[in-house]
């Protein structure tokens, strides 16, 4: 295995392009991706498909890229990570249209709503608290609506809430880290467009709900941003989770103005 600096060496003999994007990324992304990185400097550009490159929230990513969309792919990207300030973790989802969603009733009316509620926000602000049982097709439909948001020019930001959390934990571990949640909580707040995604599969803790949540549904509600939530269940399963029997009198009230600002973001659809 090549050092990092032999690969950054090796990949400036043969491809300044690729050396300039890789100019911002961590070593150790530069040691994930080696394999992917010789078959790229390697690929014959008569093939069909291409292995392209992109950075993606700091992270370098990579696909096989169709060599005749090539250029509206990366048009697409380009103008993809212009708007999108919290995106998703796989590469490969930004690539998601509203055409890629099966042609299911519901889906197909999910979509239709989507876009009556993004067209008509400014006369009847209210966003969407999708629900339904998993496996319906809740986030892949979400994501492809996202993208669509995002290239008609809308700030957007994808929130997975196992992961909200998990970034969140994580600026708890580094000393002075209060201004990166700060900062991570003022590109939420401010997005143009928001999707908070499984709201229902995890405990949200006192922290979270206090520190992040709160703050950041407070913001929308009285600033009218479009919001959609995604859940497996309703409101009323999202209350239980978050108002259990032994907590105390102060946190229920906080659960319970953390409800309101929901109620003002948004309206249920039940995805069957």
């Amino acid at each position: 295995m090549k050092s990092p600096q032999e690969i950054r060496n090796l990949i400036k003999e043969r491809d300044q392009v690729l050396f300039d994007l890789v100019s911002s990324v961590s070593d150790q992304d530069l040691l994930d991706n080696f394999g992917p990185i010789l078959k790229y400097l390697n690929q014959d550009k008569a093939e069909h498909h291409q292995i392209k490159f992109f950075v993606l929230e700091g992270r370098l990513d990579w696909a096989y890229v169709p060599a005749s969309k090539e250029a509206k792919q990366l048009e697409k990207i380009s103008k993809l990570r212009e708007n999108f300030i919290i995106g998703y973790e796989n590469y490969f989802d930004h690539l998601l249209t509203m055409n890629d969603v099966r042609k299911a009733p519901e889906r197909m009316k999910l979509l239709k709503l989507l876009k009556k509620v993004s067209v008509e926000f400014d006369e009847h602000p209210k966003g969407l608290w999708v629900y339904g049982k998993s496996g319906l097709g809740k986030t892949h439909i979400l994501k492809s609506f996202s993208n669509y948001m995002a290239l008609k020019g809308n700030i957007t930001s994808y929130l997975f809430v196992p992961e909200m959390i998990t970034i969140l934990k994580s600026f708890i571990q580094v000393p002075n880290s209060i201004n990166e949640i700060n900062s991570f909580l003022e590109k939420a707040k401010h997005s143009d467009f928001l999707v908070i995604d499984d709201m229902t599969s995890v405990n949200i803790g006192p922290w979270i709900r206090d520190t992040f949540l709160f703050p950041l549904l407070d913001f929308r509600s009285k600033q009218k941003k479009l919001t959609i939530f995604i859940s497996n269940g309703n409101k009323k399963d999202f209350k239980r989770r978050i108002e259990m029997k032994e907590t105390p009198r102060s946190d229920k009230a906080v659960a319970d103005k953390l409800i309101s600002r929901i109620n003002d973001l948004a309206v249920e659809i039940e995805l069957k």
